[in-house]
């Protein structure tokens, strides 16, 4: 068996690499990239996994195969990245409900923007992160196992292999370009947003833990805290414009997305893009 053989255990590195997703695919494809288009690639999102795969084991994961895998793994990785920066930032809103008694104050006014925008977020991207996980990658390896398990022949188990990675890459829309472009300027309207919320969390949450602030009462705690969050709302008033700018960003980015989706479910009649479409709905 492939598996028994020591010299064919595969090596796992990790590098980073130059290019986000996008224009990774662009070259894939062989689409032009854009070098002065202003694209945002973070730290995180430059994490390539690179899997050294010997002989014999490399009959069945060649390295076309690695380059599916490499896709995939960067685009869970994002979207699962996204999902925890927003619930960070569902953490900290929920933080402050406590300093938000008065329903008619202008700071629950004023905090209710980032607020929704926070809930539109965080319901696109958990909901695309199960179909994601559930729906696509899950469903398709356990059909993987069933038809490796019935191969009789290695052909058969590459050819099997294949399908599923073609099969994942499809369902992700990882080779709808014109789809996953408007996927991508989601994504990156989202990384645009945890970055400010959670440089306004910074500057709004006053460190509770200092001798003199855990010798008072809680109630002239929160009082600290409100008038403390009052301050630093006055402060951001970039943060509040930014905010505003990226709703109707979100808004806009959001309905080109469901339009061309709803317009590929119709054209191509593909199940798990209607299954998708019914699920961002919102």
């Amino acid at each position: 068996a492939i598996s028994g053989c020591p010299s064919s255990a595969p090596r796992l590195k990790i590098h980073l690499t130059q290019r986000n997703l996008l224009d990774h695919l662009r070259a894939v494809h062989g689409h032009a990239i854009d070098e002065d288009e202003d694209s945002m690639l973070l730290c995180a999102d430059a994490i390539e996994l690179d899997l050294q795969v010997k002989w014999p084991a490399s009959i069945l994961v060649p390295s076309k195969c690695l380059i599916k895998y490499q896709l995939i793994f960067r685009h869970v990785f994002r979207i699962k990245r996204l999902e925890r920066s927003l619930l960070q930032v569902w953490s900290n809103h929920m933080a402050t409900n406590i300093l938000l008694e008065n329903k008619s104050s202008g700071l629950r006014a004023k905090l209710a923007k980032p607020f929704h925008l926070r809930h539109r977020m965080l319901h696109f991207i958990q909901n695309y992160a199960y179909y994601l996980m559930f729906e696509v990658i899950e469903t398709r390896h356990t059909h993987l196992r069933d038809t490796i398990d019935a191969s009789s022949t290695l052909d058969d188990a590459t050819a099997n292999h294949d399908r599923f990675l073609d099969l994942v890459l499809r369902d992700c829309l990882l080779t709808n370009h014109s789809l996953f472009a408007l996927l991508a300027q989601l994504t990156d309207i989202c990384e645009r947003f945890t970055i400010a919320a959670r440089r306004f969390a910074d500057a709004a949450f006053l460190d509770t833990d200092d001798t003199h602030t855990r010798r008072i009462s809680r109630s002239e705690r929160l009082k600290l805290r409100r008038s403390h969050l009052e301050r630093a709302v006055k402060a951001a008033s970039h943060y509040f414009e930014s905010v505003d700018e990226q709703t109707i960003d979100w808004t806009n980015s959001l309905e080109r997305f469901l339009d061309r989706l709803l317009a590929e479910c119709h054209l191509q009649h593909h199940s798990h893009l209607v299954d998708l479409y019914n699920r961002l709905q919102f």
